[in-house]
C-alpha cells in the first residue's frame, strides 16, 4: 500500500484492501476515513468490508463518501 503524507497527522492513499490494514496499523495510523462511494468501481471492497478489517485491528473507521466534483457542505462538515 502506498500513501502520500499531506501533513504530520494526515495522509491519503488509493483504495485500500482489507489485507492492507495490518501494514496501516504498523505504520502508526490510528484511523481510516473512506471517501469512496460503494460500487464506484467493480471489484473494490465495500465500506463495510473495509470497516470490519479496520475496526478488527483496533483502529477507528469513518465513512464519508464523496463524488468528485460533487462535494457538498455536509461532506465538508463530516
Amino acid at each position: 500500500m502506498e500513501y502520500r503524507q499531506i501533513s504530520e497527522d494526515y495522509s491519503v492513499s488509493g483504495q485500500i484492501q482489507p489485507e492492507d490494514v495490518a501494514a496501516i496499523k504498523n505504520a502508526g495510523f490510528k484511523s481510516v476515513i473512506c471517501n469512496r462511494p460503494d460500487d464506484e468501481q467493480p471489484g473494490q471492497p465495500s465500506a463495510d468490508t473495509v470497516k470490519a478489517a479496520v475496526e478488527g485491528a483496533g483502529l477507528a473507521f469513518r465513512y464519508i463518501p464523496v463524488i468528485s466534483g460533487q462535494i457538498t457542505a455536509e461532506n465538508v462538515e463530516d
